[in-house]
């Protein structure tokens, strides 16, 4: 079984020379600005008002100085909501618990 690093060695080693010096040049830029992946866990939220239903809009919920911080990540488009709708129905599948 592979491993993310695995299969990103695998499609780096597909690349052509001009791909990897521009791949060089976007990774060394992350390095100098010192990128931090990003933290916590995403939310897609409805918002209704007046009896109308808007969204769905994306959150990313982290902690930060001992407190949940809701981070506002713009509108969603409805194929990123249906994709974690799916995932997060087949957790619910995978790992019953019995109390």
């Amino acid at each position: 079984m592979t491993n993310s690093y695995d299969q990103i060695l695998n499609l780096i080693s597909a690349l052509s020379v001009s791909d990897l010096k521009r791949l060089q040049l976007v990774v060394n830029d992350l390095v100098a600005t010192g990128y931090v992946p990003a933290q916590g866990h995403v939310e897609y939220r409805f918002i209704t008002r007046s009896g109308k239903r808007y969204g769905p809009y994306k959150y990313r919920r982290l902690w930060q100085n001992g407190k949940l911080k809701d981070i506002y990540e713009g509108k969603a488009n409805q194929a990123d909501y249906q994709a974690w709708l799916a995932q997060k129905a087949s957790r619910k599948k995978v790992s019953p618990t019995a109390r």
